[in-house]
C-alpha cells in the first residue's frame, strides 16, 4: 500500500510539471528543448516521490511485526498485495493494447501506395509518391530515426503505463509526439517551400500519411509556423523552471517527512527488550482482549498502526495512532498499551537510548 501512494503522490507531480510545460514552454519555438523538458517529467516525479526523504528525529524506528485479532492471519497481507498487482494490470493491459494496435497499422500501412513511417530503425515508403516527394519523407523519417526519437516511444509507453489512470499523462505523450515531428520537420529545412507545399496538400486532404502523426492536421499548422523559426536556446523558459521545481522538493520533502509507519528495520547495537521476547510482548497485548462490541456491530475492520517510544529507562511512553481506520478501533488499539510491562532499554555505543516502535494491529471481523 505504501508504494501505491507513493505512484499516485508521484503523478500528482507529475501533472504539477506537465500543466507548468502548458503555460509556458509548450510555446517556446525550440523543439529540442522542449523534447528534453518533457522527458525529464516522468523521471523527477518518480524520483521525488520515491525519494527517502530523511526527517530528523530524535530517536531511532523498529517495525514490529503485525499482530492479528482475525480468523485468518494472511488475508491482509494477500489482498495488500494483489491490490499493487491490480495497479498495474490496467496500465499492461493498455500497454498490450498499443502494441497489438501498432504492428496491427504497421502491417496495414505497408498496403497503401502513399503511406510512409519509420520503425525499428528502417524507413517505409509506398510506391505512389513521386521521386520528388519521396527525398523529402526520406529525409522526414530518417530525422526521426537519427534522433532517436523510437526510444522516446518506449519511455512514452512506459509512463501511461505506469500514470494510466492519470489523463495528463496522454496529454503528455501526445505534446512529445507532436514535437517529434516539429523536431523532423527541423531536419528538411532545405526543401523550403517544396515540403511547405507538401504539408498542405496533406491539409486540404491528398492522402499522405506519416508516422509519428504526420497526418493530423490540427497539428499542421504550427507545424507550417515552426519550420521557418529559428531554434534558440529558450534560457527564461528553462529558468521557469527552477522554483517549480524547488517547490515541489521543499512539498515532497514535507510530505514524506509527516508521521507514518516506519516500515525499515533501524541498525541499532542493542534494541530494547521486553520482559520474555516478543513472544510475552504479543501474549500481554492480546490479554483480555474482546473485538470491541461498537465496531462488532457496526461492521469495522482494518489495520491500526500504533507507535510507542521506549525511553532510557525501559517506559512505555508517547503512546499514538499514526495510521487510524475509524476512532473506535484507533482507541480501542492504543489502549492495549496499558498491559506492557517496563522494557530493558536500547543502547547505542554503551548508552541507553530511546527507541521508537510502530505496531501495527489487524482487526479482522470473523467470517459469519
Amino acid at each position: 500500500m505504501e508504494n501505491l501512494s507513493t505512484f499516485l503522490f508521484s503523478g500528482l507531480l507529475f501533472t504539477c510539471l506537465y500543466l507548468s510545460f502548458r503555460l509556458v514552454g509548450r510555446k517556446a519555438a525550440n523543439p529540442r528543448l522542449n523534447r528534453m523538458i518533457l522527458l525529464t517529467f516522468p523521471v523527477f516525479s518518480l524520483v521525488l516521490g520515491f525519494w527517502p526523504f530523511e526527517t530528523q528525529a530524535p530517536i531511532s524506528s523498529i517495525q514490529l511485526p503485525e499482530l492479528n485479532f482475525a480468523t485468518q492471519a494472511n488475508q491482509e497481507a494477500l489482498s495488500s498485495s494483489n491490490l499493487f498487482y491490480l495497479y498495474f494490470l490496467p496500465g499492461i493491459s493498455l500497454l498490450a493494447f498499443k502494441l497489438y494496435r501498432s504492428i496491427q497499422s504497421i502491417l496495414n500501412r505497408k498496403s497503401q501506395a502513399r503511406h510512409a513511417f519509420s520503425a525499428f530503425g528502417k524507413v517505409y515508403i509506398g510506391d505512389g509518391f513521386k521521386s520528388s516527394e519521396r527525398e523529402m519523407v526520406l529525409a522526414h523519417e530518417r530525422a526521426h530515426i537519427r534522433q532517436g526519437h523510437g526510444i522516446d516511444l518506449i519511455i512514452s509507453c512506459i509512463t501511461e503505463m505506469i500514470f494510466w489512470w492519470n489523463p495528463f499523462a496522454y496529454a503528455w505523450s501526445a505534446d512529445l509526439k507532436l514535437i517529434h515531428e516539429l523536431e523532423a520537420d527541423q531536419g528538411v529545412k532545405q526543401f523550403g517551400l517544396a515540403y511547405k507545399k507538401l504539408l498542405l496538400e496533406q491539409a486540404l486532404g491528398e492522402e499522405i500519411h506519416f508516422a509519428h502523426s504526420f497526418s493530423v492536421k490540427k497539428h499542421l499548422s504550427q507545424r507550417l509556423k515552426d519550420f521557418n523559426s529559428n531554434p534558440c536556446i529558450m534560457k527564461k523558459k528553462i529558468l521557469f523552471y527552477i522554483p517549480i521545481l524547488a517547490l515541489m522538493i521543499g512539498f515532497s520533502a514535507q510530505v514524506h517527512g509527516q508521521d507514518k509507519p516506519t516500515f525499515n528495520n533501524t541498525v541499532i547495537e542493542v534494541p530494547a527488550e521486553y520482559p520474555g521476547g516478543q513472544e510475552a510482548l504479543f501474549s500481554d497485548l492480546t490479554k483480555n482482549f474482546k473485538y470491541p462490541k461498537k465496531a462488532l456491530k457496526k461492521g469495522i475492520e482494518g489495520k491500526v498502526f500504533v507507535q510507542f517510544v521506549v525511553d532510557e529507562e525501559g517506559n512505555v511512553t508517547q503512546g499514538k495512532v499514526v495510521r487510524g481506520v475509524d476512532p473506535i478501533l484507533d482507541d480501542y488499539a492504543l489502549s492495549l498499551l496499558d498491559n506492557l510491562k517496563q522494557w530493558s532499554p536500547g543502547k547505542q555505543k554503551g548508552e541507553n537510548v530511546k527507541i521508537a516502535y510502530t505496531l501495527p494491529i489487524n482487526f479482522k471481523l470473523p467470517e459469519e
